[in-house]
């Protein structure tokens, strides 16, 4: 398979319980997926909010459609003139904190596994390869979607259902990304499945895949699992088709015993690509590809990394 077309995740061995966790993973075939608080970045889910309303003037008929859904008990009271419309909005300025708090527990059911879309990133290796110390997993977005089952990390015996699913690139921007509360609170009142889905699509937009534009280097990939409950945000295992690991790419730094052991964690036809690093650029290179069964068999293969 051509890894260009695949997704990587970047792992660290050095530390003992990193690498018994990593290779533990290997062997179950799951992720690990956290809220989106708990990554590094400070600005991680944070977005603005604010109410924006159709002009009384210019967009009369559409302030006036949009009150009767959101308030339809006193709409006739409510819409009856302009002046009142105005009233309406003046009254309701609190929907920007309503709105923010209803955002909140929808992102809640939530769950995020990151990827990027670029294995030979020197910068990638440096920050969370370990600097070359660690490997990079690598993965068929396909087969990596098919997820039907789920736990809690610290309660193994507690499964989580999934609801969805997804696969989204991250954009980047110099701007905090905002979301429109009336917008939201339409589509609450509503119940309409097809405007709730554009809310929550628009949600995971400036909430989970909008970062900063100085982390563009990272061409991140999300995995997002909606899951059927908040379960106060802790984090999940989720369980991935044994299919969609494709192989792992082996930093020059690593020793013999953890090449074996991350071998051993595979199975037996996965590959296993070494890298050189290219003596006149800054630039990384497949050196070559081993089965896993040929590095258990060979010990090792002494010599993997130094070709």
């Amino acid at each position: 398979m051509d890894i260009r077309n695949c997704l990587f995740k970047f792992v660290n061995l050095r530390k003992t319980g990193n690498q018994i966790y990593t290779l533990k993973n290997l062997k179950e075939n799951e992720l690990y997926c956290q809220y989106f608080s708990d990554y590094n970045d400070p600005y991680e889910s944070h977005f603005g909010m604010f109410a924006k309303w159709p002009c009384p003037y210019k967009e009369t008929e559409k302030l006036r459609s949009l009150i009767e859904k959101i308030d339809p008990k006193n709409s006739k009271h409510t819409t009856n003139s302009i002046e009142s419309m105005r009233r309406f909005i003046h009254l309701n300025q609190h929907l920007s904190d309503t709105g923010l708090k209803f955002a909140e527990e929808l992102t809640h059911t939530f769950r995020v596994c990151s990827f990027t879309r670029r294995w030979n990133d020197i910068l990638m290796w440096g920050h969370y390869g370990d600097g070359m110390r660690g490997v990079v997993l690598v993965f068929d977005p396909k087969e990596l979607k098919r997820i039907n089952s789920s736990r809690l990390v610290h309660d193994p015996n507690v499964k989580v259902g999934v609801e969805s699913v997804d696969l989204r690139w991250v954009t980047y921007s110099r701007k905090i990304p905002t979301i429109n509360s009336v917008g939201f609170l339409e589509a609450a009142r509503v119940f309409s499945r097809e405007d709730a889905n554009k809310f929550s699509d628009k949600l995971l937009e400036v909430c989970a895949l909008t970062k900063l534009h100085k982390w563009r280097y990272e061409q991140e990939t999300r995995l997002i699992v909606g899951c059927d409950s908040d379960y106060e945000v802790k984090p999940i295992m989720a369980k991935y088709n044994s299919e969609a690991l494709k192989g792992v790419i082996i930093g020059n730094k690593l020793s013999k015993e953890q090449v074996l052991q991350v071998a051993k964690s595979l199975p037996e036809n996965r590959k296993m690509y070494t890298i050189r690093q290219n003596p006149r650029k800054y630039k990384l290179e497949i050196a070559n590809v081993y089965s896993a069964k040929d590095v258990v068999r060979n010990g090792g293969l002494e010599n993997l990394l130094h070709q």
